[in-house]
């Protein structure tokens, strides 16, 4: 079975688990959540063994750049490395055009309150890519 989590580091880092229906290409939309960077313990505890762990790369684009989601994204990758585990950055630019597809307009409204999960979703919507995702079932959030 695989598994894919996606993350949106920083302050509040938010994340999204899919998972691949047994015997099927489509991809369901399990669970999602946020935690404050005083909680980076969660990574650990998030990410299981099989993932695939997608995650928004930071861009330093100004001197008064604040680095939180640089240590978030290193707890990510520091984790994959030991567990042997396959990790991938993605433009933060790749959210603009997702945020726009009109297929994603029902499913972003899961999110309440909750827009760092919602870009954690949109990082691994864009990675699946749209057409093999299953979006009829909404997934349990976590706060």
């Amino acid at each position: 079975m695989r598994k894919l989590i996606a993350f949106d580091p920083g302050g509040t880092t938010g994340w999204c688990r899919f998972q691949q229906i047994p015997g099927n290409k489509l991809w369901d939309v399990m669970e999602f959540g946020q935690f404050p960077v005083e909680h980076l313990e969660s990574v650990a505890e998030l990410i299981q063994p099989q993932d695939m762990v997608v995650y928004e790369q930071i861009q330093v684009l100004h001197l008064g750049f604040d680095p939180i989601g640089l240590q978030v994204i290193g707890a990510i990758k520091l984790w994959c490395i030991l567990e042997g585990l396959t990790y991938k950055g993605q433009s933060p630019g790749i959210l603009t055009g997702a945020k726009t597809w009109p297929d994603l307009k029902e499913p972003s409204k899961w999110f309440t309150r909750q827009q760092h999960a919602k870009d954690a979703f949109y990082h691994g919507v864009t990675y699946i890519g749209l057409k093999n995702m299953n979006l009829s079932k909404k997934p349990s959030g976590h706060l």
